[in-house]
């Protein structure tokens, strides 16, 4: 069993503005605001499943570190090939996350202004009409069915579908279109409220809490607050020693 050691390092780059890079990233995603966590996990962790692979290095190699998902956590990546050019220098994914969140979340605390931010998403949300969004949405897949509607009629005049299959998919255009002219009511009532505008707030101010608080850390987000983590071992001792190289100035 190893004993781990932490050291931190910081580099010379403003933490506000690293934030407020990531607030543009998180906030630039400009489709239907329901999507955002949903497009964001797939621009950024479609190909990058783990945070760290980008900055960690093996302190005695100089070379980059793989994940193992037999280990949870990250290995050198020259002491997993067949001639063993590196020892197995290693370091769990969870430990290493729940200390640099932790570590970051203080740094937020105590260095930014978290109300510029909130402000901030609340401007945002004031341009932003999620409902006249939806309502857009609903209207086109209304037309959609009313195009289907006159296919199948025409289908059925020249005898291209039979009675059955006929009656089957009239049925089920139907019942999507009142389906349909439901939910655009519903969108229409909340258009005349003040609940319309309220509710992207919230929208946005839980995605602003998710930034400040990195409560869904992204790799990106890690990418720009970490220079590199460079993982030494003492083999003799039984001691781990990470250094951790911040982007940012304290």
């Amino acid at each position: 069993m190893y004993n781990i050691e932490i050291n931190c390092f910081y580099g010379n780059k403003n933490l506000n503005k690293i934030m407020w890079d990531i607030s543009n990233v998180k906030f630039s995603l400009k489709d239907n605001i329901k999507d955002v966590n949903e497009r964001e996990n797939y621009i950024f962790s479609k190909n990058i499943t783990h945070l760290f692979l980008g900055v960690l290095r093996c302190g005695e190699c100089g070379g980059g570190m793989c994940y193992r998902e037999s280990y949870s956590g990250y290995k050198c990546s020259n002491s997993q090939k067949k001639r063993g050019v590196c020892t197995s220098h290693s370091i769990k994914e969870e430990y290493l996350k729940e200390y640099i969140v932790k570590s970051l979340r203080y740094h937020v605390r105590y260095k930014i202004c978290k109300k510029e931010f909130y402000d901030w998403a609340y401007e945002k949300a004031k341009c932003k009409d999620i409902y006249k969004m939806r309502l857009n949405i609903i209207d086109r897949k209304i037309t959609s069915l009313k195009d289907k509607f006159k296919k199948v009629y025409l289908d059925k005049i020249i005898n291209k579908i039979d009675e059955r299959n006929f009656e089957n998919i009239i049925n089920h255009i139907q019942t999507k279109h009142a389906l349909l002219a439901s939910e655009k009511n519903k969108v229409l009532i909340a258009i005349k409220s003040k609940k319309a505008s309220d509710d992207v707030y919230k929208i946005y101010e839980k995605s602003m809490d998710d930034i400040l608080q990195f409560n869904n850390v992204k790799s990106y987000m890690i990418d720009k607050l970490v220079n590199s983590i460079v993982v030494y071992e003492d083999k003799i001792n039984n001691i781990k020693r990470v250094n951790i190289n911040y982007s940012f100035k304290i």
